[in-house]
């Protein structure tokens, strides 16, 4: 009994880490986008994001995707490329999911 709660507990651990990395890429992000909606000028960017479970990503809705809708994650482990450009200083942004699955 003691081995399975160790176990939990280490695992609960994990999650926890998770979780909380997870929410810091949000905030930064989230961040990213407002500094650069500051701005008069041309930007683009390049963010890598590797999942380590089944989260989904809520983008902001002034990116205008490529095909229309944001593109779905890939399985966990897996790293996606995304390359957002804004031409009016962030008010939109232009994204595209540039490469995906990469291990």
């Amino acid at each position: 009994m003691l081995f399975f709660l160790y176990q939990l507990n280490q695992q609960l651990q994990i999650l926890v880490k998770e979780v909380i990395l997870l929410y810091l890429y949000l905030v930064l992000l989230h961040f990213l986008f407002q500094i650069l909606l500051l701005q008069e000028k041309a930007y683009s960017f390049a963010l890598e994001v590797t999942t380590s479970g089944d989260y989904a990503i809520t983008w902001p809705t002034s990116i205008k995707w490529e095909g229309g809708s944001a593109p779905d994650n890939t399985a966990s482990g897996e790293t996606d490329l995304y390359t957002f450009i804004t031409v009016d200083g962030g008010t939109t942004y232009f994204g595209k999911k540039a490469l995906t699955g990469v291990s």
